[in-house]
């Protein structure tokens, strides 16, 4: 029988930075994988339960995925109003198409992810994360390259959700989060679009990448909102930047968007486990200094 207070025998160690690491004991491993793309491991990591792992990052956790899913999705839907169409770029374990999919306005879910293999791993180890999303008829799931959807597609979207990996200056990764890449995002917004990518820690002891991600999107879009939430299994803040050429009305009252979300999704507020109108006020409430850092930043990436 197991000893639930053993000391796991195997650990999986993400370097923050160079000199800081988190790290969580492995309860049991599900799957691990080479893809075409990348290393992949499912895992049971105790507290926090099943948990995505990507070439050594935690992407996702049955047990605190919620802190991300809610804000990347119900955020820009608010603030767009009425969104019928969205496409979420990456998103393999469909945990942000199950919110969207919660909106009484939503006509299409488009998923698109380029790796099969974790999309299919993932339906088989964390149902808990998708749950019945693949099954509902206005979820339409497409293995593929993001950068070469949007680059052909004449699809317009109301909302496009970046679900995307971590942006990290001199890799592969940075090339989603360049002004080329969002002048492709913005000819598949329909006028009053709206845009959200999570775009790195805002601990900008860790990264200057956040500011700079929020500077290449005010070359484009008429306003630009960072917000954050923590997600603990991250080990640090998450930032996020939600854009658009439309006005985005955020000064609300907690009573004004707890009405907007009983009236817009099914069952209202009772399927959210974060979001309400108190914690969507509190996302805006970034450190001064991350303020500061956004607004005198000159870096653009292109």
């Amino acid at each position: 029988m197991d000893d639930p207070e053993r000391e796991p025998c195997l650990w999986i160690t993400e370097h923050l930075t160079p000199y800081g690491t988190v790290s969580h004991g492995v309860k049991q491993l599900y799957a691990s994988k080479q893809t075409k793309y990348q290393s992949m491991i499912i895992a049971d990591i105790g507290p926090y339960g099943k948990a995505l792992v990507l070439d050594g990052r935690i992407q996702t956790t049955t047990g605190d995925e919620y802190l991300y899913h809610e804000p990347i999705i119900h955020l820009p839907s608010l603030l767009h109003g009425r969104p019928k169409k969205v496409l979420i770029l990456g998103g393999a374990d469909l945990g942000a198409a199950r919110e969207a999919l919660k909106w009484k306005t939503v006509e299409e879910v488009v998923v698109i992810d380029i790796d099969g293999d974790v999309v299919e791993l993932c339906a088989k180890h964390l149902p808990e994360i998708a749950q019945d999303s693949a099954d509902d008829e206005r979820c339409k799931l497409i293995i593929g390259d993001a950068l070469k959807y949007i680059d052909e597609t004449d699809e317009k979207y109301d909302v496009i959700i970046g679900d995307l990996t971590d942006p990290i200056e001199n890799s592969p990764s940075i090339e989603l989060f360049t002004r080329s890449f969002y002048e492709k995002i913005k000819q598949c917004l329909n006028e009053s679009g709206v845009y959200v990518t999570q775009a790195g820690t805002i601990s900008l002891q860790e990264e200057k990448v956040f500011p700079r991600v929020a500077n290449t999107l005010k070359t484009l879009f008429k306003e630009v909102v960072p917000f954050s939430s923590f997600i603990p299994t991250y080990g640090t803040p998450l930032g996020f930047l939600v854009s658009s050429d439309s006005k985005l009305v955020i000064n609300l009252t907690p009573d004004e968007i707890d009405e907007k979300l009983d009236s817009n999704l099914h069952k209202g507020r009772e399927t959210l486990r974060f979001l309400d109108g108190t914690s969507f006020l509190g996302l805006f409430g970034l450190p001064a200094n991350v303020r500061s850092s956004i607004q005198s930043e000159s870096i653009v990436y292109k």
